[in-house]
């Protein structure tokens, strides 16, 4: 039987799926002609999205992750006006995320499970790691033209994103090593 969590969980990364197809979609496969009303259907269903989500989250009493959604509401507002080039660079970086954010779900599902290993959270951690301060710390910092007020309020946007995502995952780094008593940390605090 799959519990609320749970099903927040698929929601979330069906959500993933969606807008990393429809980031890539836009990116390769968009015509000029229709790539205007996509863009515009494509925001509208993202900012629902996050709208739901947080409404979840709120339920939940999981407020760690509003600011997130905040900002990439308003960060989603931002990219309809965008031109063509800085919109794809934009949706370039902003699909990486929904990558490690799909990550993270089926990490907690993992771990709901009980089937979260070493092995499984580090492949996790450092994929997450490398898309969130890799990819797109590159992505914030060079490919994308802030000219405009409103591509500077995105890319201050972006920064807080990255910063919330370098302190998730050193929150997570720090409870790998906890819970696998890796460099033996738990035996030094009990003598």
């Amino acid at each position: 039987m799959i519990g609320n969590k749970q099903l927040n969980k698929f929601f979330a990364i069906l959500n993933c799926i969606i807008m990393f197809g429809g980031g890539v979609y836009y990116i390769h496969s968009c015509e000029k002609e229709t790539c205007m009303k996509f863009i515009t259907n494509f925001c509208l269903y993202i900012k629902s999205y996050y709208i739901i989500h947080s409404l979840m989250y709120i339920y939940e009493k999981k407020y760690i992750y509003l600011p997130h959604h905040v900002c990439a509401f308003f960060m989603t507002c931002i990219l309809e006006n965008m031109n063509d080039v800085d919109l794809k660079n934009a949706l370039f970086g902003l699909t990486y995320l929904e990558i490690s954010g799909a990550t993270t779900n089926i990490r907690d599902i993992l771990k709901d499970r009980n089937e979260l290993t070493l092995t499984k959270d580090g492949i996790i951690w450092v994929s997450y790691v490398f898309i969130r301060q890799g990819i797109y710390t590159y992505n914030i910092l060079y490919q994308i033209k802030y000219d405009t007020i409103e591509e500077k309020i995105f890319y201050f946007m972006s920064i807080l994103i990255y910063m919330m995502s370098f302190y998730w995952s050193v929150i997570w780094a720090k409870s790998i090593i906890k819970y696998n008593n890796l460099f033996g940390l738990n035996d030094l605090k009990a003598n």
